[in-house]
């Protein structure tokens, strides 16, 4: 970290100039000068039902919390408060028409309410695509500071960063001073020993945005109370967040319940283990995966096609792979790999680039020319949609393994084998082969104790990007 001059006073540095307190307010502002302006176009002056359309629009915004800057943070939870607005928006305006007795005037209500709302969800949309590429370049990111014993700290800072994604930099870490020799900085954060001065002085003097606590960092509750008075008193704005180290917990599955003389974080239970969820996510298979069988049709016989002009051999390849709770079920995918591929196998595990059970080599010999065209748009997984409607696959899960990788797992990895495997899941998305086996294991262990629908309409909507940009596929 660099020396202040000396000629700074303290003081200068409790003027803070954070660059995210507008970004936080910048959106809900947005939303309120937008949803006017569509009631203004819309006539709302001259037409009062437009114009309390666009105002129990507003309220409603306002009633559940979509217009918090806080939600703002969590993009699912952003937009299912702004759908929950709609529907209340929709009773409101019910209401207000059978009351007034001018049901014939609901229809321009409407009109005005759905405008309204697709106006608002493209806004926060570009709102947010503004935010990500500013921060690329360097403006608006905010600064944060963690404090905690060394250890947990820095895994703490890894993962603010990590979750960021580009819109936080972890600028230092305050660590207590216990004697132990640490490091002068670890990444881009300076590391300081000290205690609550240490602390305030560092998130002055780095113009921070947040200050984050790490369990065990305040011996005491009275200590934490102590610190964040501190920090309010000398940074107005400032935000104090506490690490509870529930790591692979979603914020969505966490509340506060309010206790007398405690703070009691009420975990909610993984909905995998909800049988009307488990309904929920079958039918969504389904739902997506008939249709899907028979738009790709075509392709499909195309691509068979292709695979006997390029190849002798067959067209379909089947294999035993794991499903849920370690069941073997055949899994379908069009042949890439010559016939046989299976006892080449061996001679190539010297050349193995994969890390932990996994094996993969960017050139397999093995792979035919139609094979690595398939595979580069992952369209040799596309039978696995009849694993989908069989019932031992799902649309969005962890891969399936074989058998002899799952062999090898630990506890920690049999964990993946909770939900049934994927035609896509939260590895595929985030990078496929690129990503080392502990890396892509965090993301699948996350999606099995984080799973909801929401999120598999997500990853399926980010499958689609995936693919069109072949990152990581061979």
């Amino acid at each position: 970290m660099k020396q202040r001059p000396a000629n700074e006073s303290t003081e200068a540095f409790s003027v803070r100039t954070s660059s995210v307190r507008w970004r936080e307010w910048a959106t809900p502002v947005i939303d309120a000068a937008l949803i006017c302006a569509v009631g203004l176009a819309l006539g709302g002056l001259a037409r009062p039902e437009v114009a309390v359309g666009t105002l129990a629009f507003l309220a409603a915004l306002l009633g559940t919390g979509a217009l918090a800057p806080r939600s703002l943070r969590h993009p699912s939870s952003e937009l299912s408060r702004v759908g929950l607005a709609w529907l209340m928006a929709m009773c409101l305006l019910s209401v207000y028409a059978v009351s007034f007795g001018s049901p014939q005037r609901l229809g321009a209500s409407l009109v005005a309410l759905a405008v309204a709302g697709v106006v608002v969800v493209l806004g926060r949309a570009t709102t947010r695509l503004a935010q990500r590429s500013a921060a690329r370049r360097g403006f608006g990111v905010e600064n944060v500071v963690v404090v905690g014993n060394f250890a947990r700290a820095s895994t703490v800072a890894a993962s603010i960063e990590r979750a960021a994604k580009g819109s936080a930099q972890v600028v230092s870490l305050v660590c207590p001073a216990d004697g132990a020799r640490l490091p002068a900085s670890v990444g881009s954060a300076a590391v300081v020993h000290g205690g609550l001065d240490a602390t305030v002085l560092t998130a002055l003097y780095t113009r921070a945005g947040r200050v984050v606590v790490a369990d065990g960092a305040c011996a005491t509750s009275e200590g934490f109370s102590e610190l964040v008075w501190q920090l309010s008193q000398s940074a107005p704005g400032l935000r104090v967040d506490l690490a509870t180290g529930l790591e692979g917990v979603e914020g969505s599955r966490l509340r506060l319940v309010p206790h007398a003389g405690a703070a009691l974080i009420s975990v909610a239970m993984p909905a995998q283990n909800n049988p009307w969820r488990r309904a929920g996510k079958r039918a969504l298979d389904l739902l997506l995966a008939v249709p899907a069988l028979v738009v790709l049709a075509p392709v499909m016989l195309l691509i068979a096609a292709v695979i006997r002009l390029d190849s002798a051999g067959p067209v379909f390849f089947t294999q035993q792979r794991v499903g849920r709770d370690g069941s073997l079920f055949t899994m379908y995918k069009f042949r890439t790999m010559r016939p046989d591929a299976e006892a080449l196998r061996a001679e190539l595990d010297a050349q193995n680039e994969a890390a932990g059970p996994l094996f993969k080599l960017s050139r397999d010999p093995r792979i035919t020319r139609a094979g690595r065209l398939l595979r580069s748009f992952s369209l040799d997984e596309l039978p696995q949609l009849l694993n989908v409607l069989k019932g031992t696959m799902s649309l969005v899960g962890p891969r399936p393994a074989l058998p002899h990788e799952v062999a090898s797992y630990d506890e920690r990895a049999r964990q993946r084998l909770r939900v049934k495997p994927g035609l896509t899941g939260p590895w595929q998305v985030g990078g496929r082969s690129e990503l080392g086996w502990d890396e892509g294991l965090g993301l699948d262990l996350g999606y099995v104790n984080n799973w909801s629908l929401p999120g598999d309409a997500a990853l399926l909507t980010k499958t689609v990007q995936a693919v069109l940009t072949r990152r990581g596929a061979y």
